[in-house]
């Protein structure tokens, strides 16, 4: 997700220009590798295209890996500045602007959800009846074998109490970030500074972001309420998810051995 444009109730900025384009830059690996993993499992169900409904889908890494691959992907995002790259990796998949907890799902053999995106909290309003509803919705738009993918934050990326610091620095960009957690009130703080070259100068732009902490079994709890048979994952396509967060792979309704087959995009129209 997405300094410089207001994307909450509150009017919390997330992923402006500068530092989606470090985002894009410097931290696709989990997305890339996920769109691995999230193929692997749509051919072991017969699915060899259909529909991808990508939520926080970012610059279009994982959109573009499976557009590549045969499958259709309708990416939602609320950064404004990550659909534009989006639209520019993967030309021919649809993206929208807009809140991944109200989106309204369509038919699909995958919702994706790579990259933490239920945790930021730039609208928290009715957070977890709001949660409780997209997982219904997704439920609800799953063909019989499709895939849920998706990772949360949760505690013990960072101490308890103090303030951990780090950077990273890319073709023309450097990263600060200042990081703490409030595990009473289960939310991480990041502070976030970006400096991006331009002209041979570099523009310094600071964003906020707050997310939410989960707990596995809290999640896992209403993602099967919403009738999904949920497992955790550890990871995806060989890359460890980061400490603190949380992998979970549901799958809908269940399809018979027998009635798999080679299922094609015509099936799920854009």
């Amino acid at each position: 997700m997405a300094a410089g444009t207001d994307v909450g109730a509150g009017g919390v900025v997330l992923y402006g220009a500068d530092l989606a384009r470090v985002h894009d830059s410097g931290f696709g690996q989990v997305a890339l590798a996920a769109a691995g993993t999230l193929m692997r499992l749509l051919a072991e169900s017969g699915f060899a295209a259909g529909r991808v409904v990508d939520l926080g889908c970012g610059s279009g890494v994982l959109a573009a890996r499976l557009e590549g691959s045969g499958y259709h992907v309708l990416g939602i995002d609320l950064s404004p500045e990550m659909v534009a790259l989006a639209r520019e990796r993967a030309p021919a998949a649809g993206f929208r602007v807009g809140s991944c907890l109200d989106a309204e799902i369509p038919p699909c053999c995958a919702v994706a959800a790579v990259g933490e995106v239920f945790s930021y909290l730039a609208d928290s309003r009715d957070l977890d009846a709001r949660l409780a509803g997209l997982f219904q919705r997704a439920h609800a738009a799953l063909l019989p074998g499709g895939v849920f993918l998706f990772d949360v934050a949760g505690p013990g990326r960072y101490p308890a109490s103090g303030v951990c610091r780090a950077f990273w620095e890319g073709d023309g960009w450097t990263v600060l970030v200042e990081a703490r957690e409030d595990r009473a009130a289960r939310t991480r703080e990041r502070r976030i500074v970006s400096f991006v070259e331009e002209g041979g100068l570099f523009r310094r732009a600071e964003e906020v972001h707050l997310q939410h902490l989960y707990t596995w079994s809290q999640l896992a709890s209403s993602v099967r309420r919403a009738g999904f048979r949920v497992r955790p994952l550890r990871g995806y396509d060989g890359l460890p998810l980061a400490k603190g967060c949380l992998g979970f792979l549901a799958r809908g309704p269940a399809t018979s051995r027998s009635a798999r087959g080679p299922r094609g995009a015509g099936r799920f129209p854009a």
